[in-house]
């Protein structure tokens, strides 16, 4: 299977019953930080992230970004792409087709819509997020914003959600253990391994021979 084709068939997949909550909670936190909830009953604000898909020398990539240094929930964390949902915006792809451009300067209209993830409640920080997926033909030009991200990191997508292990890490002078995903000596937990871990999970219908049925947690 090529890479357009595995990306077809994504698109057509995300039209379908996604695997929603059943897979997402595999990734989260199994000692997680003291007195904080994965779940909420409260009304959350909505935001989204975009997962960027795009081929570079045969080989399927993605973005991630490493968020600057601040005093908010997820500072310094590997994520994709994102934001909150304004007024303006026509909906939550629109937030986070614009949040891409605002933070690594992906133009919106070099983008392909193929659809969309299940949305992902955060209630450390208020937001449940629409993970959004699109296609970008050829490699983009990236420019990162420095106000909100530290680095850029492009990184090939199949060996990402293969890289799966349980780690313990530390995360605000508390130890976390958790399911986790490691590009380019980076770990990416939380909200962005449950979006990952719900691609994994349809890469895996699509074609089994490029997901292990069980990868070992190392």
């Amino acid at each position: 299977m090529t890479n357009h084709q595995l990306i077809k068939t994504i698109k057509q997949s995300l039209k379908n019953t996604l695997p929603g909550w059943e897979i997402q909670q595999k990734f989260m936190p199994i000692k997680g930080l003291p007195n904080i909830s994965y779940q909420s009953n409260n009304s959350l604000r909505k935001g989204a992230v975009l997962a960027c898909l795009y081929e570079d020398n045969n080989e399927l990539m993605t973005i991630l970004i490493e968020r600057t240094q601040d005093t908010t929930p997820h500072s310094g964390q590997i994520a994709f792409p994102g934001g909150k949902y304004e007024d303006f915006d026509k909906n939550q792809i629109q937030t986070a087709f614009r949040e891409a451009e605002e933070e690594v300067g992906l133009n919106p209209k070099d983008l392909e819509l193929l659809g969309q993830l299940s949305p992902i409640e955060i209630p450390i920080s208020g937001f449940t997020v629409l993970p959004v997926v699109a296609w970008h033909e050829g490699i983009p030009n990236l420019k990162g914003n420095p106000h909100e991200v530290e680095s850029m990191i492009q990184t090939p997508l199949l060996p990402l959600i293969k890289s799966l292990r349980i780690q313990e890490i530390p995360v605000r002078k508390h130890q976390v253990t958790t399911p986790c995903f490691l590009t380019q000596k980076h770990i990416v937990w939380g909200a962005t391994a449950m979006v990952l871990g719900e691609l994994q999970e349809i890469i895996r219908q699509i074609n089994p021979s490029l997901i292990p049925d069980e990868i070992p947690m190392k």
